[in-house]
């Protein structure tokens, strides 16, 4: 199939597939290995390898080096996408959230975590930092505080990290016009990336 009978995947045209530079060519391998078709973000990236090896480096980073739990981590990965309307984000990782234990009614009061009784006051506390940071606000002394009890220096550097990559991510595939991957069900719960 050529690039020309393919559907869309973002505002750009089709990269080549499979892709010609090395860089490009390894990311489409590691998800062949896994035995599913590059993500949408992957081919819209591809045309950038460079940019594409970065993000997923980031992002392989962010899932499988982190100290934190992953149901940690999809928390932070979707209150960053609540704010920067990260659809596609969302899209990926609300099956994900899900798949690492959160009930539906979970995923859909982290916009509201603040007033929800389903959120534990760790939960809160780094939910309102990833809130401030997500939205470009004044991390104050006090909001910094509120994390120490809870989190390590290295943990907090990873929720910091974790929020400012998937940001990153949102807004790049907001901008890219990224469409959801095909194939994909956001509302069934998976482990699988």
């Amino acid at each position: 199939m050529t690039a020309q009978d393919r559907p869309p995947v973002s505002r750009l045209p089709l990269a080549a597939d499979p892709p010609t530079d090395p860089l490009a060519r390894t990311c489409y391998e590691r998800s062949y290995k896994r035995g599913r078709e590059p993500l949408n973000l992957h081919k819209a990236l591809s045309h950038a390898p460079e940019m594409l090896n970065i993000v997923n480096e980031l992002t392989l980073a962010i899932r499988f080096k982190s100290s934190l739990p992953r149901d940690t981590q999809e928390l932070i990965i979707l209150k960053v996408a609540d704010i920067a309307h990260g659809d596609y984000v969302r899209s990926r990782h609300v099956p994900l959230a899900m798949g690492w234990g959160a009930s539906r009614e979970r995923v859909a009061a982290i916009p509201h975590f603040a007033a929800s009784d389903l959120f534990d006051a760790k939960e809160k506390a780094m939910l309102a930092y990833v809130d401030a940071l997500a939205k470009n606000e004044p991390v104050d002394e006090a909001l910094f505080a509120g994390l120490t009890p809870h989190f390590s220096s290295k943990e907090i550097v990873e929720i910091t990290v974790s929020a400012a990559g998937y940001l990153a991510v949102s807004r790049a595939g907001n901008a890219l016009g990224l469409k959801p991957d095909p194939g994909h069900d956001p509302d069934k719960p998976s482990k699988h990336q």
